[in-house]
């Protein structure tokens, strides 16, 4: 939600309207700032029944340990190159798990005649009818429903906000998340910071030296995540379809 105030603060500096004007529009955007942080924080804080796990003053010590705890074990503090010399420094660590993603990723060669025959065959055009199902615009109800079925234990991506937090505060930011999800369905507006995602280093064993003894995965900003849930669920009909 965020990026997307972000992008209407840019909007209105670019507008050419009088001072009076885009003062009093930004004053408003500001106050949806404040009102989307302080709900949240709010309501986030009656949803899980303690008052000030927000501050760090007033955590207890055995939860400050665990989260040191936690820390130290999420923390790659050495791994083996492909030479089978060990890198302690983060620049070395992040060079060579750099190099390991790029081998990973790296485009494959294939054959474009047999790649476009196969598109070519057995694929026919979508109806008008589903077409227009697939464009209209997105419903309150619609958005809602994707929202509240989503698993609320996945990972945010970089913005940190979460689809448990969304839906403690839907009352509040349903008519602007509606707003965006649309734009970005029907003008394809995505941000950078929406398009990014961060990757995760899993351990797939206790003790892990090499790359490819951590299991990658991509955090994606929940924008992203709920759009892309929203047009899954439109294509299931047609996908159906003898």
């Amino acid at each position: 939600m965020e990026n997307f105030y972000y992008a209407c603060l840019y909007d209105i500096l670019q507008l050419p309207i009088q001072h009076a004007e885009r003062r009093t529009a930004l004053n408003h955007l500001k106050a949806k700032f404040v009102k989307l942080h302080i709900s949240g924080l709010t309501r986030g804080q009656i949803e899980l029944r303690t008052e000030n796990i927000f501050q760090e003053k007033h955590i207890s010590l055995f939860h400050l340990i665990k989260r040191r705890q936690r820390r130290g074990q999420r923390e790659i503090s050495e791994v083996q190159d492909r030479d089978h010399g060990w890198q302690t420094s983060a620049r070395d660590i992040w060079r060579v798990f750099s190099e390991h993603m790029r081998s990973k990723c790296r485009p494959i060669q294939v054959d474009e005649d047999i790649v476009r025959a196969m598109l070519e065959t057995g694929y026919g055009c979508v109806s008008d009818a589903w077409r227009e199902m697939l464009e209209m615009p997105i419903t309150a109800e619609e958005l809602k429903a994707t929202v509240f079925k989503a698993d609320n234990k996945k990972s945010p991506g970089r913005d940190g906000v979460g689809r448990e937090l969304l839906k403690v505060i839907w009352e509040d930011v349903a008519g602007d998340r509606r707003t965006l999800c649309t734009q970005m369905l029907r003008y394809g507006q995505l941000s950078d910071r929406q398009k990014h995602g961060d990757i995760v280093c899993i351990p797939k064993n206790a003790r892990p030296h090499t790359p490819e003894n951590y299991r990658l995965i991509t955090l994606l900003n929940t924008d992203y995540k709920i759009l892309a849930i929203l047009i899954a669920a439109r294509m299931r009909p047609i996908l159906a379809e003898p």
